[in-house]
């Protein structure tokens, strides 16, 4: 898009601002990570990273750091000051890279031009070149998915592996005692997501089934997976992201898209919303003779809220409010209490 045409945008994340990243499996000049306004989709993108690239895709700063690298992946997770980026890092070690992106007013930053915050030195087991951060605990270890073809989910290089805050890795998913082993054959196109509520993780199988898991730390940081059921997705074997909204239903992005309805206790979630709205009045504009005839007498007034429920009163909330007129006419004006 604009000066910015992306060859081979592979994933992406959303910020809490509703901002698009585009991670670009490329080398040369556009690799790295891409921004897109979700209220402009037709519009320019921009690059996260300033910087220089080299013809391998690292992208460097004025001052030589690494900041990134070709990268198949992005991930957000966190909010306001707490906002994390992680990137899979191709061409540095097949690291994975971790920028501290909020601001402490709690807004996000604009672009990045220094070394990341922190680099989690775990590249030994990445091995396949294709990861993805798809976690993150509440204590600050990171959940990563590699690309894994059938039959290779090894201690070595493993489908799915927990990285502790300290950088250990306590989860591995290769090892024959663990207990998921024999459930993951692989993990096609490093294809995984964890649930908002951090209770449910899913990854892609190379036959095209999701294996779904139930999530639990036994203590702070030490992870638990027991095996769920599965589920045969039907949109090919090449998914390459899976998303859960915050209703928990999931998303399975392939050359289809699949959506599923996750089952819950009650089948019902409750967004969370602002208490309080602040309406500002403003002058109208676009409004041109205007006529109010003085000699109409009100005869009722009811309020309608957003389920369409009516009362004599306002609704906490939006209301419309119908008003009717002795002639038989009624108007409509949009009311928040």
């Amino acid at each position: 898009s604009g000066e910015y045409t992306l060859g081979n945008p592979f994933r992406l994340a959303i910020d809490q601002n509703g901002t698009v990243y585009l991670a670009n499996w490329a080398d040369g000049a556009r690799s790295g990570v891409y921004k897109l306004n979700p209220e402009t989709l037709s519009g320019d993108l921009e690059p996260f990273f300033i910087g220089s690239h080299a013809s391998n895709g690292t992208i460097t700063n004025d001052a030589g750091e690494m900041m990134c690298t070709s990268t198949p992946s992005v991930f957000i997770a966190g909010t306001g000051a707490n906002t994390h980026m992680y990137c899979h890092l191709e061409d540095y070690n097949n690291d994975i890279s971790q920028y501290n992106i909020g601001n402490e007013d709690g807004t996000i930053m604009e672009n990045w031009t220094a070394a990341p915050t922190r680099l989690w030195g775990i590249g030994a087991k990445l091995a396949s070149t294709h990861g993805a951060v798809i976690g993150e605990s509440q204590d600050g270890g990171i959940w990563v998915v590699q690309n894994r073809s059938a039959g290779n989910n090894d201690a070595g290089v493993p489908s799915l592996i927990y990285v502790n805050p300290e950088g250990e890795i306590i989860f591995n998913s290769g090892n024959v005692d663990n207990p998921i082993h024999d459930y993951l054959s692989g993990t096609q196109y490093a294809a995984g997501a964890i649930s908002p509520d951090g209770t449910e993780l899913v990854v892609n199988q190379p036959d095209g089934t999701l294996k779904f898991f139930a999530l639990e730390y036994t203590r702070s940081d030490v992870p638990s997976l027991t095996y769920k059921y599965d589920y045969k997705h039907g949109v090919g074997n090449t998914v390459t992201q899976i998303n859960y909204d915050y209703a928990g239903n999931l998303y399975v992005s392939a050359g289809k898209l699949a959506i599923l309805s996750m089952p819950t206790e009650n089948n019902e979630t409750t967004t969370p919303a602002k208490k309080d709205y602040i309406v500002t009045k403003d002058d109208p504009t676009g409004i041109n003779n205007l006529t109010v005839d003085s000699n109409k007498k009100v005869v009722s007034v009811k309020y309608v809220n957003v389920a369409g429920m009516e009362s004599s009163t306002p609704f906490q909330g939006v209301n419309i409010m119908v008003t009717k007129y002795d002639d038989g006419t009624q108007t409509s004006t949009k009311v928040i209490k």
